[in-house]
């Protein structure tokens, strides 16, 4: 045997035997997605990725996950500027007799103006005599209480600059799960329960719209 066929057999019969029996490196020409191509060798070579390590998969998923927050995007009428709404409905509420709507988180830019506020199902809500105070709790934080105004035709009560609404907001970060509680007029106080995650990347359009 010629001695530079012997310098290559040993590590080709060596590469050979490492892998596995069952390996069919073959089945993976045909693909095309070069991911997938590349996931198909290392499924035959027998690699497995270290535990815990995130795959490109996953971490794509992290940077876009919305969580269940809808979100609107239109242009205004007035100056053609982009305006951003986000709406979120409680999972779990208490509301005024004869009231069935959901309770609602509403975060908008309009016209490079944020606001927050909240609808509790349909309840009258004021601000007079103490009634605009909201009280709420993120996961398993100390309770808060802010005060609201009241919306024009009572039936929210926001933070309607953003002065007021944006420092509200970044509370919400970096949290899953908020209740909020406010004693409608002339009416036992209501509670909502709402699942907040994936703020932080539904609310990246409005932040950029609102340049905050």
């Amino acid at each position: 045997m010629p001695k530079s066929f012997r310098l290559l057999a040993g590590p080709l019969l060596t590469l050979l035997t490492s892998l596995p029996a069952a390996a069919d490196m073959t089945r993976c020409l045909d693909l095309a997605d070069d991911d997938a191509r590349l996931a198909c060798y290392d499924e035959e070579a027998g690699y497995a990725p270290a535990a815990g390590t995130p795959s490109d998969t996953d971490q794509a998923d992290a940077g876009t996950d919305t969580g269940d927050w809808t979100i609107d995007v239109e242009k205004s009428v007035m100056d053609d500027s982009t305006n951003v709404f986000l709406f979120l409905d409680a999972d779990q509420q208490t509301n005024c007799p004869y009231k069935e709507a959901p309770h609602t988180i509403a975060i908008a830019c309009r016209e490079n103006e944020t606001n927050l506020w909240f609808r509790f199902g349909g309840c009258f809500m004021s601000d007079i005599q103490g009634k605009g105070r909201v009280t709420y709790r993120l996961d398993s934080d100390q309770a808060r209480t802010k005060s609201f105004r009241e919306s024009n035709n009572n039936m929210a009560l926001g933070l309607w600059s953003g002065g007021q609404a944006i420092p509200f907001i970044k509370e919400m970060f970096g949290h899953e799960r908020m209740i909020v509680r406010a004693q409608p007029f002339s009416e036992s106080q209501v509670t909502g329960h709402y699942d907040i995650a994936g703020i932080e990347t539904a609310i990246k359009p409005l932040r950029e719209a609102c340049n905050w």
